[in-house]
């Protein structure tokens, strides 16, 4: 293989910026020509050192060549391995790094900048040869304090980094273009550098060329060449005047050509170029920085010309826009003169080191000295000494970064002293430092004497205003006190020096929750005087108020009308106290007339059969069978007609509290069974199957065996009544631990939920109309409830709804129970222990609360006793009682309100604690009332000791079964 082969081999890879790579038959007709000439062996070794030779000689000069290429790049160009070891910095990367290639070739890019580690750089060159994706960014490096546009470029081999120093683009926000910043890795050999070479070339987003000749025919161009041209790799090989006839006359094709012959390197900034970028022969405009190098073959020939572009059309559109901004702003600078000089206010420029740098007309006739004289002077110079340790504070303030505003005194051109008001406002620069202060100055020495002269009227209007009976506050638009007189503060219990300068609604923060909230802010907004009575609850009072807006704020005068409130409460409330009176008497001629009309009712029915069929038996025309009869029916009204006057006679007693009760112990079951067979034969006769599941116990109860059969007699008999034919009526006993409880259930009529809690009123039933299906008083019900009750149980109504049947429940403790049964209802048992039972007793009479309290310690009972409902519902929660007795009229807050809020707390607040009404409201329709308001119990006055003691104890077994 002879020398010029192989630089023909050389020179022909250049061309293509490939690796040098001998080609496979090449290498194969070697290998035989080495086998058929194994005699010359020698000659062969000799000759091919001397081809090495040739190549390394041809590998230096394109390395050097690549060199030079690399040094004339206007960026800085690094590259680094897979260890991030340098292999390659240009000049410009010496120059930007401070750093010697020396000192940077072959060490960890790390180990010389430790610093980079703390940067988004260190993160970015990881994610770049991670990912494999090229990456650009922008950053500040405080090692080299310089901003630098970053472009990293990664390979299978390494990092190539190109970067550029942006910093006085960025401090004159027309930065030039963005650093380019790329790391590759070393080149082992020379087919290695060639093809790193290319992959360079390929990556970088400047535009390369390669065209080789005289004809300057395309041998390369990158990507970024062929997508900003608009062409593709077809060119590739075609002369640059065939693919781009367009630019004919746009000085390229001289200069290539100028390069060519001379070997000069040019270099081009901002040239304009025009070129078609689409093939429809529109030529699109773009400004490019270009260089072109020759590239010269082993011999020093110059075989090429490389061209490198950059584009900087965005540059140069932003400069020339700026150009135009400037000028755009002197001539806004003449406007702002011409508009500073016609102002009626001094207005001057200071610089940080308190000199003038700009002053307006109305400076320069104030002070009798032209700008030109002034510009430049330090403050203390043109004012004076004394004028300048007045205003040092402020200008000092304003130098800080802190508006300041004062009044003083300066002298005018006239030597008169006259009264200013100067604003000093800082000017801060890009970067956000104080560069100086505007100084505004007005001219106020005639409003100084027009506000004397509003003092003096002022100080008469506080005399007046201090002298008024009602209260007056003035307020500004931000709501704070501007005055207020002594009666105002004295209202809301303030001193002055606490309302002065503060907001209304950060002092008195109840008001935003009154009506005074709303109307003030209609007042301001709306520009109209309002009037308005509203109650303060703070101060437990009632105030009249009229507010009067302005420009300044809100003028207020305030009324203390609390007393001619209180006197209208009363009135109210004495004819909401007659009108209930009233509605009560009503309520209770209608029940009695009701009552009346039923009883008549009720008496007449039994009493029709009875004369008839007497009447007819004096004829004497009637066979024995209708004799029989006869005799049976007036038998059974008559026995209709005793126990409707028993009915009468028990609901007496009861009212009289003579109800006697013959306490012994009572076995249930044998009570329960004897009730059943009084009223078996009428369910048989509807065919109503009576069902018992009755438990055996030895068990007994302390009572009155009659009267409890009467209770299950009353309640079997209601069953039956109500329960239409076929159906069924359950009975069942059980027992607990102190308790027997007997539930009678039917299938039946039911009961309305609005009657359901009215079930064992006397006189009470659920229909009173002329056209009812059931007769009856109703009296059986509440007579059970009271039979039961005196025997220290409980009886309770469930159902559904109508037509869905009813349950009546009834429980009764037994006789080991403590607190037995006695034999007279008014005297139950005048020892039953409240032993351990917490009571929390609430009236406002203090004689009956010291007498409750007391009758309740006596019996065993822990009593706190508080004489309002604040004050019960503060000591409910401090500590929660078993019991709670409250009186029901009470002022302020009642026992009906107390409960409603009682009952809205929280079970662990005692939401649920169990409560009994002790009133002397004693009628039908205030018991209702106070078990319908959440009261479990109605006990009246005056009170009965025994009778208090027994509800409480009666209700405390209720809620322990």
């Amino acid at each position: 293989m002879t020398r010029q082969r192989l630089l023909e081999e050389v020179a022909a890879l250049r061309q293509q910026l490939q690796s040098l790579v001998i080609s496979a038959d090449q290498a194969q007709q070697q290998n035989q020509l080495l086998q058929q000439l194994l005699i010359a062996e020698q000659a062969a070794r000799v000759e091919a050192e001397q081809v090495r030779q040739a190549a390394q000689q041809e590998l230096t000069v394109a390395q050097q060549q690549l060199a030079e290429v690399f040094d004339l790049l206007p960026d800085a160009l690094v590259q680094v391995d897979t260890a991030w070891r340098y292999t390659l910095v240009n000049k410009q990367a010496e120059k930007l790094l401070g750093k010697a290639r020396a000192e940077l070739l072959g060490r960890s890019a790390w180990e010389v900048f430790p610093s980079l580690l703390e940067t988004q750089a260190y993160a970015l060159c990881r994610q770049a040869m991670a990912e494999q994706v090229s990456i650009e960014y922008e950053e500040f490096y405080p090692t080299f304090e310089k901003w630098f546009a970053i472009r990293l470029c990664p390979s299978p081999t390494g990092l190539s980094t190109y970067f550029k120093d942006i910093s006085q683009r960025k401090q004159a926000e027309a930065e030039r273009d963005r650093l380019l910043q790329c790391e590759q890795s070393a080149w082992a050999q020379a087919e290695t550098e060639r093809r790193r070479l290319k992959e360079i070339f390929t990556q970088l987003p400047a535009l390369f060329a390669v065209l080789t000749g005289p004809d300057q025919v395309i041998e390369f161009a990158n990507p970024t060449f062929l997508r900003v041209t608009g062409r593709s790799e077809e060119i590739i090989g075609k002369t640059d005047r065939e693919v781009f006839p367009e630019t004919e006359g746009q000085m390229y094709f001289d200069v290539h050509d100028h390069v060519y012959r001379t070997g000069e390197t040019v270099r081009y900034d901002e040239c304009l170029s025009r070129w078609d970028a689409t093939g429809n022969g529109d030529l699109v405009e773009g400004f490019f920085n270009i260089v072109y190098l020759p590239l010269r073959d082993a011999e020093g020939q110059i075989e090429a010309v490389l061209s490198y572009a950059i584009e900087v059309t965005a540059q140069v559109q932003a400069r020339r826009q700026a150009e135009t901004l400037l000028e755009n702003l002197r001539q806004k600078e003449e406007e702002l003169k011409l508009v500073t000089d016609a102002v009626p206010v001094l207005i001057s420029f200071v610089d940080a080191n308190c000199c003038y740098r700009f002053n307006n007309r109305g400076y320069e006739e104030w002070f009798g000295r032209p700008r030109a004289e002034v510009y430049g002077m330090h403050l203390r110079e043109v004012l004076g000494e004394a004028a300048w340790q007045r205003i040092r504070p402020y200008a000092e303030a304003a130098l800080a970064g802190q508006e300041a505003s004062f009044e003083s005194e300066i002298r005018c051109r006239t030597g008169e002293m006259r009264y200013v008001s100067v604003t000093y406002i800082p000017r801060l620069s890009e970067q956000g430092q104080v560069v100086g202060f505007v100084a505004l100055i007005q001219d106020i020495s005639e409003r100084k004497q027009a506000e004397i002269a509003l003092q003096s009227s002022n100080r008469q209007m506080i005399n007046v205003l201090e002298s008024i009976t009602d209260g007056f506050s003035a307020f500004d638009r931000q709501w704070r006190y501007t005055y207020v007189n002594q009666r105002a503060a004295e209202m809301v219990q303030k001193t002055r020096q606490e309302l002065l300068g503060r907001v209304i609604w950060d002092v008195l923060p109840e008001a935003v929750e009154t009506a005074l909230y709303d109307q003030y802010q209609r007042a301001v907004a709306e520009q109209v005087p309002i009037e308005v009575e509203a109650f303060y609850p703070t101060l437990n009072s009632w105030f009249r108020v009229r507010a009067y807006p302005s420009r300044a704020g809100l003028s207020v005068y305030y009324e203390d009308i609390t007393q001619q409130k209180q006197v209208e409460t009363e009135r109210e409330q004495l004819l909401k106290r007659e009108q209930t009176a009233r509605e009560q008497a009503e309520s209770a001629n209608r029940i009695k007339d009701e009552f009346l009309a039923v009883l008549s009712h009720e008496l007449r029915t039994p009493l029709n059969p009875i004369v008839g069929w007497a009447r007819l038996l004096r004829t004497g025309r009637f066979d024995d069978t209708k004799t029989a009869q006869a005799l049976s029916t007036i038998e059974r009204n008559a026995q209709s007609l005793s126990q409707l006057i028993e009915d009468l006679l028990d609901v007496s007693r009861i009212l009289q509290g003579k109800l006697i009760l013959q306490a012994v112990p009572v076995d249930l079951t044998v009570t329960i069974l004897a009730a059943l067979e009084t009223v078996r034969l009428a369910a048989e006769s509807k065919s109503i199957q009576l069902q018992t599941a009755l438990e055996p116990r030895p068990e007994r109860i302390i009572g009155d065996a009659n009267r409890l059969q009467q209770v299950f007699w009353n309640l079997l008999a209601n069953a039956i009544k109500f329960t239409p034919s076929t159906g069924r009526i359950e009975v069942a006993l059980t027992y607990t631990n102190a308790t027997a409880r007997v539930q009678i259930s039917d299938t039946g009529k039911g009961i309305r939920s609005d009657f359901l809690p009215h079930i064992f009123d006397s006189f009470r039933q659920a229909d009173s109309a002329t056209t009812r299906t059931f007769g009856g008083l109703g009296l059986g019900l509440a007579i059970a409830r009271h039979i039961i009750e005196l025997h220290g149980g409980t009886i309770q109504a469930e159902s559904p709804g109508e037509d869905q049947g009813a349950t009546f429940t009834i429980r009764l403790p037994l006789s080991n129970r403590e607190g037995k049964v006695s034999e007279s209802s008014p005297r139950p048992d005048l020892d039953r222990s409240l032993a351990g039972i917490r009571i929390l007793v609430v009236d406002d009479d203090d004689d009956t609360r010291e007498l409750v309290a007391i009758v309740l310690e006596r019996s065993g009972a822990v009593v706190t006793a508080v004489p309002s409902a604040q004050a019960a519902l503060i000591a409910l929660a401090q500590c929660q009682p078993d019991i709670l007795v409250s009186d029901i009229g009470m002022p302020e807050v009642d026992g009906y309100m107390l409960i409603d809020q009682v009952r809205q707390l929280r079970p662990e607040q005692g939401g649920q604690v169990p409560a009994i009404a002790l009133t002397a409201y004693a009628s039908e329709i205030d018991q209702q009332r106070v078990l319908e308001a959440g009261f479990q119990k109605h006990v009246t006055k005056p009170l009965d000791p025994v009778r208090l003691v027994n509800a409480i104890a009666d209700l405390v077994i209720v809620i322990d079964v």
